[in-house]
């Protein structure tokens, strides 16, 4: 089992080949390779909507469906594993990637999955008890038969752990625009943390 390692910032001068520094732990170069853990995971992902594709009763089963979810309640806990349409499929599939290979060398396979787990069982449970507040908002019973899926809370969860672990690394969005991680929220006079713009 790999134990989690605090970030290294990577120095100026490597140590010359087989000279090793004495006692100290490996550095933990994050972002070198995509992780088995997160190509396992994706595998579940693309699976999930392979599955929705060739059985669509099954959407019934594995995402949630407020009206259907006490009978059905593992739907809070399957849903965030679950894309309805290909293009959720496909970006959540890069996004778990590329934030994955970051984070699960810093935090270790155990505790990544640990992570992933609670994001989406939360996830999970607030999608469901918001949809039944709206319905009795609103009174609309399109809130209670939608079916709710999807691992995009696990990737908000993923901005802000590299938020914290790598505050300086620069996050493209659309392919042309790029924001840092860092800058976000801020600690301000008295230990208050605040928002503050990243620009």
């Amino acid at each position: 089992m790999m134990e989690s390692q605090p970030l290294q910032e990577p120095t100026a001068t490597a140590p010359a080949a087989g000279e090793e520094t004495a006692g100290a732990p490996p550095a933990v170069v994050p972002g070198k390779e995509f992780t088995r853990t997160c190509k396992g995971l994706v595998v579940l992902l693309i699976g999930g909507y392979v599955l929705l594709q060739l059985l669509p009763s099954s959407l019934n089963y594995l995402a949630i469906i407020p009206s259907k979810t006490i009978p059905y309640v593992w739907t809070v806990f399957t849903a965030g594993y679950i894309e309805q349409v290909l293009p959720g499929a496909i970006g959540s599939s890069l996004g778990l990637l590329f934030c994955g290979k970051d984070i699960e060398p810093v935090w270790g396979r155990k505790e990544f999955l640990k992570f992933i787990i609670l994001v989406n069982s939360i996830c999970g449970i607030l999608a469901f008890c918001f949809a039944i507040g709206l319905y009795y908002v609103t009174g609309k019973e399109s809130f209670l038969v939608t079916p709710l899926s999807g691992f995009h809370g696990c990737l908000a969860g993923f901005l802000v752990a590299l938020k914290q672990l790598l505050p300086n690394l620069e996050l493209p969005m659309c392919f042309f625009w790029k924001i840092k991680a860092k800058g976000a929220w801020r600690e301000g006079a008295g230990g208050k943390v605040g928002w503050r713009s990243c620009c």
